[in-house]
């Protein structure tokens, strides 16, 4: 286990794998010392402001709602237990392969196995290094309830201590409950092929084993009562908080340290600490024994693996036409890499996958307030729906690591007898592809909610289509002026990418925006003349951006790599 002697050592590798990916030092040196591409600076900051700008009211107005709604029931504390399930569950649902890709793909473990550094040591780093990109979870869905709650409760000073520590503390469980069952798992599972497919297909199983959890569960909660019988349960709010948080443990032992006062609220809190950490320990004590050596095996398994001769790859790639082979080389590369090909489908099905599992929360007090606010718009669902669906499919990441994605192969992307024209068409071609999957389940999931017919959904396709369109192609102009060539971890080509990171708040950004607008505007504009305008918004801009994306890829290719 840890000794506390140690946990200097412990906090100098894991500040050293952490800096590694994320650059912290590089840009500090970069942007505050050299004063050099503060451009980059600048941008992110006013990206980040744009969307809190854009997307803060709409939100604001969510949660306050929900506060009224559990107040009015007299269940207040479900206001936070809700918060800091939602954060946790989605922590689990994003941290899966980001967790595998940093344990078993990471090539910074290459430079540290050599090294007098223990296995346990590693693990401790690991964890550190994707719970700083997990805190982003907790960031948007469970500080803003523990502010509001606060605020409005007027809580007093521990309340404020404890909520800096679940704040803290909140993604610690997830991400130590992903590596307590693939740890053990990547030692039961012995396939001599595709060994690093099946780590990753676990993680699948996983993420689904636990959205079925969240189903059932939440049926149990919410399900099966009579009025009277759901009175009486409201009438306990303590028993009602125990039964809803049997979804997700953590937030019960949360919820009692936030809302209790005195002496009960510092047990509490040394309830959650205490179980967070033997949810840590664990994970250590289990890296210990299963990391290096599974490391190992696949490093082994990958230097084994033959190259692929030249006469296969013609054989293997006999297509009708020059596009069709360099739409079919996209794929492949795509679903070769197994990191791509999880990130960027999970990335466009998130949101649906949510909305479609929200649906099952029939009973749920958060349910009925946010259908009740979804009924009174639905007369603009398909303006809503044209955003939301552009929300999902410009989600994938794969527009804002296009290039980034090639890495070194994009020298010999180069030398291909092949227009810039046609290049570009077909990774243009490929990301949308993927787009679309986002724009269908999106359209299932309100079929699901709000029951949308035929003509909606195809408004509601046509827009998003249009409108993600143009998304995609600022995404590829983004990554096609700055790519991030290289790389040793395809996580950091993509997640880590800060074109990646740009990205994201310029999505957010226009769907945000345009949707206040759209709100702001109710009276004044109908849904079919903001249909239209999305529409006609999305191609117009595709129709200009396309001519600016092209010069970006020539010049792009031009540059010595």
């Amino acid at each position: 286990m840890i000794k506390i002697k140690g946990l200097k050592r412990l906090l100098k590798i894991s500040w050293i794998m952490i800096d590694s990916t994320y650059g912290f030092s590089y840009r500090n040196y970069l942007y505050f010392q050299k004063k050099q591409r503060l451009w980059e600076f600048f941008l992110i900051l006013s990206s980040i402001v744009t969307l809190a700008v854009s997307v803060g009211p709409l939100y604001l107005k969510l949660i306050s709602g929900l506060f009224r709604q559990y107040e009015m029931l007299g269940i207040k504390n479900l206001f936070l237990a809700n918060s800091v399930t939602l954060a946790g569950l989605f922590g689990l649902f994003t941290g899966i392969f980001l967790t595998i890709n940093s344990l078993f793909f990471s090539k910074n473990v290459e430079v540290l196995f050599p090294l007098p550094i223990k296995a346990k040591e590693v693990v401790f780093g690991k964890i550190s290094e994707v719970l700083i990109f997990q805190i982003l979870a907790s960031v948007i869905l469970l500080l803003p309830f523990e502010i509001y709650y606060g605020v409005k409760s007027q809580a007093n000073l521990l309340y404020w201590i404890n909520s800096i520590l679940v704040f803290s503390m909140s993604q610690i469980f997830p991400i130590s409950l992903i590596m307590i069952i693939i740890l053990p798992l990547s030692r039961i599972l012995k396939f001599k092929k595709n060994r690093d497919f099946m780590i990753l297909l676990a993680g699948i199983v996983v993420l689904i084993l636990s959205l079925l959890f969240v189903s059932y569960t939440n049926r149990l909660v919410f399900e099966g009562y009579t009025e009277e019988q759901f009175l009486k349960l409201l009438s306990n709010p303590d028993g009602f908080l125990s039964r809803f948080t049997t979804i997700y443990f953590p937030a019960f032992l949360a919820t009692k340290a936030l809302v209790s006062s005195g002496i009960k609220g510092f047990s509490w809190i040394l309830l959650y600490v205490g179980f967070n950490i033997g949810a840590f320990y664990l994970t250590i004590f289990l890296g210990e024994k299963f990391y290096y050596q599974t490391y190992l095996e696949l490093q082994e398994f990958y230097a084994k693996k033959e190259k692929i001769k030249p006469d296969e790859l013609k054989k293997g790639l006999k297509v009708s036409s020059l596009k069709k082979a360099l739409i079919v080389r996209e794929w492949r590369y795509f679903l070769k890499v197994p990191s791509f090909a999880f990130n960027g489908l999970a990335s466009v099905v998130i949101f649906p996958v949510l909305l479609i599992m929200f649906a099952g929360f029939k009973n749920s007090p958060e349910f009925t307030q946010i259908m009740i606010f979804l009924e009174s718009y639905r007369d603009f669902i398909v303006p809503f729906g044209i955003l939301l669906s552009t929300l999902a499919a410009s989600m994938s990441t794969l527009a804002s690591s296009a290039f980034s994605r090639e890495g070194k192969l994009l020298n010999e992307l180069k030398m291909l007898p092949v227009s810039v024209k046609l290049i570009t068409q077909t990774k243009f071609i490929h990301v949308n592809s993927v787009s679309v999957i986002g724009i269908l389940s999106s359209i299932i999931a309100l079929y699901i909610l709000m029951k949308i017919n035929l003509f909606e959904a195809l408004l509601i396709f046509f827009g998003a289509f249009a409108c993600t369109n143009f998304l995609n192609m600022v995404q590829m102009i983004i990554d096609g002026i700055r790519p991030v060539l290289d790389w040793d971890n395809p996580q950091r080509a993509m997640k880590q990418n800060l074109n990646v990171a740009l990205s994201i708040p310029i999505v957010f950004g226009f769907t945000g925006g345009v949707g206040y607008l759209v709100y702001l505007s109710k009276e004044i504009l109908s849904p079919a003349i903001w249909a239209l305008l999305l529409i006609l918004i999305g191609f117009f801009s595709s129709v200009y951006l396309w001519r600016i994306l092209l010069k970006v890829v020539r010049n792009l290719f031009e540059r010595d790599l």
